[in-house]
């Protein structure tokens, strides 16, 4: 069976609401939720101060440091 909605998915396996069963089941949907949650949060992109950023001025250097200095 595939459920998109909790509330199909809790009515097809018909567990009484005060049971060990149901609150174990109930923990590890909830876990899933937070997973989905935290997977759909967007990504600092674009800042220079992220390390692993695409932000161009993220992975600049100083240019002082990689020029040849004549004497």
């Amino acid at each position: 069976m595939y459920f998109r909605e909790l509330k199909p998915l809790r009515k097809f396996l018909s567990l009484p609401i005060k049971t060990a069963s149901r609150d174990a089941l109930d923990s590890w949907l909830a876990s899933l939720e937070a997973m989905d949650e935290e997977r759909r949060a967007p990504e600092p992109v674009g800042d220079a101060n992220v390390d692993g950023s695409f932000d161009p001025l993220a992975h600049e250097e100083d240019p002082a440091l990689s020029t040849k200095m004549v004497i």
